[in-house]
């Protein structure tokens, strides 16, 4: 998403070997898909991902994109990524380690009503035909109804703002929210009343 509202079709990840575009039959336009052994985000799918960002955003030397994510080493350690990135106009920001929660405009505001839309559409889904579950085939059409309702301009804004990032506002998280973990403090204290 970007900070004017404007979403780019999502890639859905299977946990299973092999692709099949039934998976993504039902799913909104322009959604693609990929699989992995554990159903995450690998290298490779990135950089997948990441062709299909560049074709959306029209990113190119001469239009120049801001792309901002988290720190994942599927996301950083890649050296074919950084070259693509460079000659597509593509220029990556990532964020610190551990703090996608408070800076990351997806996970400020468009996961949390993307899941609790998720879970409303299976939910009613399920209510309506006792006794069935929903099988992988129908992921990519529950998927798209959740997505679509969930990217709003409004809470593609959101995102953007209660991070700091546009508009800017570098004090808008207090830097306590960044300190190291307090539990930890307190085992360094008790390890050194021991000693």
């Amino acid at each position: 998403m970007n900070v004017t509202g404007l979403f780019v079709p999502p890639m859905m990840i299977f946990k299973r070997k092999r692709m099949k575009l039934k998976l993504i039959d039902h799913a909104s336009f322009g959604t693609i898909g990929g699989c992995s052994k554990n159903g995450w985000i690998t290298t490779d799918l990135f950089i997948e991902y990441i062709k299909h960002f560049t074709k959306y955003t029209r990113a190119s030397i001469e239009n120049k994109i801001l792309l901002i994510y988290d720190g994942h080493k599927a996301h950083t350690k890649n050296i074919n990524l950084l070259d693509f990135a460079k000659e597509n106009g593509l220029v990556i920001i990532t964020l610190p380690p551990h703090t996608s929660l408070k800076l990351q405009p997806l996970g400020r505001s468009f996961f949390k009503p993307l899941k609790t839309i998720y879970n409303i559409e299976c939910g009613s889904w399920l209510r309506e035909r006792p006794g069935r579950k929903i099988t992988t085939d129908q992921l990519g059409g529950k998927f798209s109804k959740a997505y679509n309702k969930a990217a709003s301009v409004e809470i593609a804004c959101s995102g953007f703002r209660t991070s700091g990032i546009y508009p800017f506002c570098p004090n808008i998280i207090p830097d306590t929210d960044f300190n190291e973990d307090k539990r930890s403090n307190v085992i360094l204290h008790k390890l050194n009343k021991i000693e």
